[in-house]
Parts: structure tokens; sequence; C-alpha cells
């Protein structure tokens, strides 16, 4: 890149001064550091333009003025002045190494989108920049804080945008960047984007609300100086000193979750004023809010207690609600300055960078999962876009809690989560070996959800193992998924142990008295038959996906020098197993006819194994329906003949329904229940209801009967599922 010529007045002076100001925050080389950053940034914008017409270095600024006001070091801060070089300027992170230092390039790489020109979607898109963003995140949170300043400055200039974009990013802000800065524990941020957002977003609604909002402000007003005036007189009265008393106002956007989510008229939440009132330490906090209680009457279930039990971004302080003479709510906060900070700053206040101490960076050893190390573990797992982007919405609008182990280490878990959540969060092994739980010294059921500030102690055994009741009480997908793997690791050993026991009396009885596994010729016959090794064919066989008389007729074929003919073609399952040798078709035998064109019915999509019988149309071959299907009573007797499977069997398509209670994940988790009972998904389609129930269809690719229904009995243990059978509309009874 071309040197920086200081000589060249390139921008305003305003701007300089601006930066001046900004640069002397810092002492020493840490001023030339910013001062440096400044003149790179604006030589590699020089000319460039923002869709509001103000010079495009005005950006810049102003995201690393709001990055030094969070009180974070002079790398980010010239970090944040360069964040759209390498996006935008052509210039590449060595340039800035050299000029700046590797950090600040490492922060600004972090920050720098993804070229969209690479990506079919704008989902596509957008996945592969969050997922670099959280790559950068995890070696440096301040490339997050770089990203949430960027974001608000972005959002509070939106409206030059076009109405389409503009509700897109907003939305997009709403979903993703405002629940980052609230996990960060950043409240001024966090509420500066929602607000943005929703302005541009949903502009009726917003105008609406402040609408009505400036309509009652005089009647809060006044409310609210009452109720200060009277708590300084009874605090004074009772000698305590507040530091202040200040009016909190509410921002549109939490009034509107309100709407959304709240029992009470809306005319309550309209005039419902808040109060903070800041004290000197902890102490006098608990002595002002025995004063407020004692003076108005607190609503009950409305008191929290935030510093005896901080919230898992470190929020403190307590909240109470009371009732004033005229009847009003009043929400009232009470904490120290320095707990203020900490709600205001977030992460930025209570996070000395050299010394490195981040209280909510993710365990580097994995075994201490928080909702960061969740996204990251994510972003290395999921490999749909539009799933990885589904999935961070939901993690982020999931309220979580903070426990503690008997040794005081803290465990971030979803709001709701269970004794084996916590369990398979300190360790997969802990887990599945869990027998019983203590909270808080107390023995307690399996089924208890955990409580911020839990101290959970997990009691194990060697006999303790995994159930099938486990998956319904768990909430996060690492403890589903381990104890998912579990179960099926054990089935597996006892279909093979069954399997192999199973085909060793079908071999005597055809007069082969070795033990399976002494039979040299194993191998070829679980190839032939579309299995990797002889274990994976006793799976199989004790899984009922084969039947053991099948396997030895194949036996005694391969002893007498006559190994089948027939090749197969190899189907890769789009989920699941891929069978190298199985027919990709069914094959039917047709009794005193060969040769002939048969086709599987739709009405009843029979599959291999279910009883069949045959139809000869005229021009059209023999259609084969399942025997229970009704239109067999339509069909003409005469025309009947007699059919049966090949033995060698096949693969055929049928249709599923599912129907359960909708929750976030559910699609997934039927789809994986699927998936690992070897099935493969050709399509499928989803919808909820006004009633909250997830209906659910699934095309699948299926061995056989057998196979179906172990796939469906897997899909109805997952939690909500209250329904799921094969979908033919012509059988007399479902599966």
């Amino acid at each position: 890149m071309d040197s920086v010529d200081d000589s060249k007045p390139i921008m305003p002076a305003s701007l300089d001064r601006d930066v001046s100001i900004l640069a002397e925050r810092f002492l020493g080389e840490d001023v030339d550091l910013v001062k440096r950053a400044y003149r790179l940034a604006a030589t590699g914008h020089y000319g460039q333009f923002r869709k509001s017409g103000d010079l495009y270095i005005t950006h810049p600024v102003a995201v690393a003025t709001q990055v030094a006001d969070l009180g974070l070091d002079a790398s980010t801060v010239a970090a944040a002045l360069c964040h759209d070089l390498i996006e935008d300027c052509g210039v590449t992170k060595e340039d800035l190494a050299r000029e700046l230092g590797q950090d600040v390039a490492e922060l600004v790489d972090g920050v720098t989108k993804v070229d969209r020109v690479r990506f079919d979607t704008a989902d596509a898109a957008k996945a592969a920049t969050m997922r670099k963003l959280l790559v950068g995140v995890a070696k440096d949170v301040r490339v997050l804080c770089i990203k949430l300043c960027d974001r608000v400055h972005n959002i509070e200039t939106i409206t030059a945008l076009p109405p389409d974009k503009a509700h897109r990013i907003a939305v997009e802000t709403l979903e993703l960047y405002a629940p980052l800065a609230h996990r960060l524990g950043m409240g001024a941020l966090h509420r500066r984007l929602e607000d943005a957002a929703f302005r541009a977003a949903y502009p009726e609604r917003y105008r609406e609300i402040d609408r009505l909002l400036t309509q009652r402000a005089p009647l809060r007003e006044i409310t609210l100086q009452k109720f200060i005036a009277r708590v300084c007189q009874q605090l004074d009265s009772a000698g305590i000193s507040p530091l202040s008393v200040s009016g909190r106002t509410k921002s549109h956007w939490s009034i509107y979750q309100k709407l959304v989510t709240s029992s009470r008229l809306p005319d309550d939440i309209y005039d419902m004023v808040g109060a903070r009132i800041l004290m000197e330490d902890v102490q006098s906090c608990y002595g002002a809010l025995g004063v407020v209680h004692s003076t108005w009457p607190p609503v009950h279930g409305r008191l929290k207690d935030y510093i005896a039990a901080p919230t898992v971004n470190l929020y403190q302080s307590l909240h109470t609600t009371v009732r004033n003479e005229a009847g009003r709510l009043i929400e009232v906060q009470l904490r120290t300055p320095e707990m203020h900070e900490r709600a205001e700053r977030g992460i930025a206040a209570h996070w000395g960078y050299k010394e490195r101490q981040l209280d909510q960076q993710p365990d580097r050893d994995g075994n201490e999962p928080s909702w960061l190390s969740r996204l990251i573990e994510w972003n290395q797992t999921t490999l749909d876009a539009e799933e990885f982007l589904a999935r961070i919405r939901e993690e982020l609008a999931t309220p979580e809690v903070a426990c503690f182990t008997p040794k005081g280490k803290m465990i971030t878990l979803p709001a709701d989560s269970s004794p084996l959540d916590f369990a398979y969060a300190v360790h997969s092994e802990i887990g599945n070996h869990c027998i019983g739980v203590r909270l808080n010294g107390e023995l307690k059921a399996l089924a208890t959800s955990l409580r911020n500030g839990d101290t959970v102690e997990i009691i194990t055994s060697a006999e303790g193992h995994p159930t099938d009741r486990w998956l319904s009480l768990v909430r996060t997908p690492k403890a589903s998924q381990r104890i998912r793997k579990a179960l099926a690791d054990e089935r597996r050993a006892t279909d093979r142990e069954h399997g192999e026991s199973q085909l060793a009396l079908v071999l005597r009885d055809a007069g082969i008295g070795e033990r399976p596994s002494q039979l040299g010729v194993l191998g070829n016959v679980a190839t032939s038959f579309g299995y990797d090794t002889a274990d994976s064919l006793y799976e199989a066989i004790g899984s009922r996906q084969i039947d053991a008389g099948q396997v030895t007729r194949r036996v005694l074929s391969y002893i007498r020098g006559a190994p089948p003919t027939a090749t197969a073609e190899a189907l890769a399952a789009s989920i699941g197993r891929a069978r190298a040798t199985i027919p990709k078709h069914p094959k039917i035998v047709v009794t005193g006819m060969e040769g002939v064109l048969v086709r599987l019915a739709g009405c009843c999509q029979p599959l291999p194994g279910d009883p069949i019988i045959g139809f000869v149309t005229r021009g059209r071959g023999v259609t084969v329906h399942a025997e229970q299907c009704r239109s067999v009573a339509c069909l003409n007797h005469e025309q009947l003949v007699e059919v049966s499977w090949w033995e060698q069997g096949g693969l055929a398509s049928t249709d599923l329904k599912v129907e359960a209670f909708d929750r976030p994940g559910l699609l997934g988790e039927v789809a994986q229940a699927l998936a690992t009972s070897g099935t493969s998904i050709i399509s499928s389609a989803s919808a909820v209801g006004e009633d909250r129930v997830a209906r659910q269809r699934f095309s699948i690719l299926a061995s056989g009967s057998n196979q179906v229904a172990a796939a469906l009995q897997a899909v109805r243990s997952i939690p909500g599922v209250y329904m799921a059978t094969r979908l033919c509309d012509r059988l007399e009874a479902a599966e």
C-alpha cells in the first residue's frame, strides 16, 4: 500500500481535532498509535462518502469514539479506526501489521466481513461472516466489542438506506447483535441497538408507542418526582445517604416487549415509571431496600436480588416493584456506582485486557461451555447456513442461569436446564454415569429445574448409564447429543450380540456348527449385503433390518462355491450411513411370470417386509399393494397374482407424518432421529399453526418396514412428539 503523506490535508480540521482529543485519552506511545491509525484510515477512505452524503471517515471515527468510551485500550481504538480498510479500501492484513502492529491487524481481520460474491445467497454470506466473527471472538473478545460499536453507529444512521434493506439490517440487529450486547452486559449499547433497530424495522409501531409515551409524559414526570422526593426524605430520616436518586427511562423496545408478553393492560405499561438509587456500598443497598419496602407496599414476586446472585453477564443490582399512594407501579433499582458502571459498560468495565482477566471467556478445556463457547462449538460443527443462524438466534433468545460446582466453578446453562445438563457440561463421562444430584446440599430429582446461583453436586456410579427418559429431561443440545450417542452405542452393542447369537442358531440348524466369527466367508457375505464389517451385519440382524435366514442362505452359497451373481448399485444416503452394495429399488418376484413390468402402488407405498399382493393392470404390468390396503377390496380378484419380495431387498420410498408441540430445535431433532435409524431423507416440509403444533412431513428411503418402524419409534421418543406414523392414505391402520 502507499505510505501516508502527513503533509497532505485530506480531512476537515474538525475531524483532526476530534481524533486528537481521542488520542489524548491514552499515554506514551499509545497516543502515536491512535494518530497513525487515524491517518491510515483517512488516507484509505479519502474520496469515499456514506449514503447520507457524509465523509466516510466520520463512521470509523464515531466507532472509535464509542470504543474509547467503553474504556478499551489504544490497540482496540486503532482497530476501530481502521476496521473497514481491508473490506473497502484494498488494504491487506499484512499492510496493517506493518503499519500498526500484529495486534491491531488481527482485530481488524476479525471484524472484516467475508466477501459476499463468493456465496449464492444472502443467508450463506451472513452465516460465513458470523462464523468468521466467532473465530475472531474465540481468540479475542475485543473483536465483538468493535463489531457492536460499528453496528450501533450504522443502525443509528440507517435512514439513508432503502426501506427494505434498512428493515433487513434492523431485524438482524434485533435478533443477533442486540442480544450479543446483552450477553456481554453492555447495557448502554444494548438499549441503543434495540431502540434504533426497532425504529427502523417497525416504524409504525415505534411511532405509536412514542406518541403514547409522549402523551403520558407529564403525568409520569409528576409521579416520578414525587416518588424521588419521598425516597430522599425517608432515607434521610433513616440515616442513610444515597449518592443519587434518579428517574430511569424505559426504552421503546422494552415497552413493546412488555405489550407483547405481559398480561397487564397497555395503560399500566405506558404509565409505569422507574427509579434508580445509587448507594455507597452493598450494605447500604439492602438498608435502602428496607426503607423503600417499609414506605410503599412491594408487589409480590417482583423482588430480585442480583447482588447475592449475579446474572451470567455479571450484572448486579437489587430490583423491586412497589405501589405508590395512587396505586401506580414503580420499578426501583438499587446498586453501587461500580455495579452501575458494569451494567452500562459490561465486559469492558470488569476486564483489563493487558492482564487478560476475562470472566466470560470460554473455558479452553471445553469443560465449561458458556453461551459463547456453545456458539463457537456450533460454528465448528454446523454446516448449513440457515441452521447455523437459527441456532445462534435460538441461543441468544434463551435466558441463562449461572450454577456452581461444589468447588465454586461457574457453569452457565439455558434457563430450565436440569442437573443432567449440568453434568454433561462438566464432562461427558460424569453425565453418562450420573445417578443422582444434590442441589444446595439437598438430594433432588434429576427432573428438577436449576435456578440461578444453585450449587450442584453430581453423584456418579460406575453402574450408572443413560436411559431413554433422560432425553425428556435435558435442555442443552450437548447433553441431548451425548445421551443419544451413549444410547446408540449401547443399542448397537446389544444388537450386535443378539444378532451374532441369532445367526449362530440359524447356521446350526442349517448344519454349520462353527461360530459366525470363525467363518472365513462372512466378510464377503457382509459386503454383499452392503455392510462394511461382520459386526455391522450382526447389528443389522439384531435390529431386524435383515433376516438371519437370508444371511444363512448367502453363507451357504459362498461355501458351495456359487456366490450370487447379481450386482448391486451403490446408493449414497444423503443422511445417515451409506449402503455400498444394495439395489437402488426393491425387487419383486411375480410367481409364474418373468420379465413383467412391476411398480409399487402409490396409495399404500408398500415396503420390503410388508405383506403384499399383486394386481395385473392392462398395459402397466403388475401393481403391488400392501395386503391391508383398502384398495385391494375394490380390485378384480381374477386379476390378483402372488408376489413376494426378492431376498436381497433394496430401498423404497415412503412418507411419514409427525405432529408435536412446537419448540426450538424440534425439526433438527426429528431429522437426526431419522438419520440415526439409517433412513435417508428425500424431502421434508414443516408448518406451525396458531395452536403451536408443529406438523411435519418427510419422504424417506428405507430398506424395509422394520427399519421404518425403528425410525418411527426413535421419533416418538423425542420430547413433545405425540404422533409419528407412515402417511399412507389407503392403509387400514397407522403404524
